[in-house]
């Protein structure tokens, strides 16, 4: 985990940072393409993606002046998307007629000020599950014994590790989630995201389960060292169970 997240992120920026001149458009979204140029005509001839070659071959609407406009609306695929356009009054085998569009998840492309932001929250994260996890072992899990192994007095201290496992489980579930949704949002493959996302989807499907049994299991044993504590003032020893 420690080593894949950052390798994840790694790729999130080399390959959202590529160059998109017309920005981004949100997945399944109509794009609007545009060429500027001093032409009374301009034909849009194919967009391309990592799967797809679309053949156009229409001409483009003139939106006022030297703006021309086409709207394409196949955009299912994420990644990055290529056009080229042709006119009478621009020769394309001496003069680039192509430019290029993002299509992402949410419609945004992935900067360095919104990198910096997840791979920090998601460093947070981490850090405070691991401070967490690493910790619970320094918390007492048993009562006071004296050395021959009689009860001494019931610790509530050892009700902390169940808070901090809950803490450490929850910050666990952040993670996934987190990761899921970047890694669907700014990947040009959902591969990642969806895999985080399924062991999110699990753990959040053990989530509540699992807690109501734990806290029965915890129920018990504070209803148990109550009537213990009970016991003792009056008296009663408890040895530890070999």
């Amino acid at each position: 985990m420690k080593k894949l997240i950052p390798i994840l992120f790694l790729a999130i920026i080399f390959i959202s940072f590529a160059s998109a001149n017309l920005g981004a458009v949100a997945q399944d979204q109509c794009m609007n393409i545009r060429v500027l140029a001093n032409c009374t005509a301009v034909n849009l001839t194919e967009v391309n993606n990592k799967d797809t070659d679309f053949v156009i071959n229409g001409e483009m609407s003139n939106t006022g002046g030297q703006t021309f406009n086409y709207t394409f609306c196949n955009t299912s695929t994420l990644g990055t998307y290529t056009y080229s356009w042709d006119n009478e009054c621009v020769d394309c085998s001496v003069s680039s007629c192509g430019n290029s569009f993002e299509v992402t998840h949410d419609g945004n492309i992935l900067n360095v000020e919104r990198a910096i932001l997840y791979l920090g929250l998601i460093t947070i994260l981490i850090f405070l599950f691991l401070l967490v996890v690493m910790n619970i072992h320094k918390l007492p899990s048993e009562d006071t014994y004296n050395e021959e192994g009689i009860l001494l007095g019931v610790n509530n201290l050892k009700y902390l590790r169940s808070v901090f496992w809950s803490v450490g489980w929850g910050l666990l579930l952040g993670i996934m989630y987190i990761t899921s949704s970047i890694s669907i949002a700014y990947l040009p493959t959902t591969l990642f995201g969806e895999f985080f996302f399924m062991i999110f989807k699990v753990m959040f499907a053990l989530t509540l389960p699992m807690f109501v049994v734990y806290f029965l299991y915890l129920f018990a044993r504070i209803w148990r060292d109550r009537e213990v504590k009970r016991m003792l003032e009056r008296g009663v020893e408890f040895k530890a169970t070999p």
